[in-house]
């Protein structure tokens, strides 16, 4: 028996999709926000990357070492700013109930509260599934906070 191809049907050039793999990796490398613990109160400062889709938390040990966690969107339940008068401390919840909090003391204040609104924006814009990966960092940030700001 002999199979009948549609016509209208082709198959995706190659290049095709090496430029869809290539736009795919660029977006998901891209750096929304990126802040720093404060170096004398943490001796050996904590960094937050915060992207489209992941959060990164690298964790700066003695001896030159690190500990990086990642923690996809998906997987965030809330996320918290316990504040002070100048410094903060972000907490961030998952959603499976056996994960810790994710704690991160010792930033800045504004910076900090700046990273909650983003972050409290990008799962909005998740859940919303709203299309943000054709806009660059420095045009997304100002919805992201707006967004960010009224669902707090």
């Amino acid at each position: 028996m002999t199979e009948v191809l549609n016509p209208a049907i082709k198959a995706p050039a190659i290049s095709n999709t090496k430029k869809s793999i290539v736009d795919y990796a660029e977006q998901e490398s891209r750096v929304l926000y990126r802040i720093h613990s404060v170096f004398p109160l943490d001796p050996f400062p904590t960094t937050l990357v915060i992207a489209p889709n992941t959060l990164s938390i690298v964790n700066n040990l003695f001896g030159l070492s690190q500990r990086v966690l990642t923690v996809n969107m998906d997987d965030i339940f809330t996320v918290e700013v316990e504040a002070g008068l100048f410094f903060a401390d972000l907490k961030i919840q998952q959603k499976q109930a056996t994960l810790p909090v994710v704690d991160l003391p010792f930033f800045w204040k504004d910076p900090a509260m700046k990273a909650r609104r983003i972050i409290q924006g990008l799962l909005v814009v998740r859940s919303k599934q709203l299309e943000i990966y054709n806009m660059k960092p420095q045009e997304l940030i100002p919805y992201l906070e707006e967004i960010g700001s009224t669902h707090s």
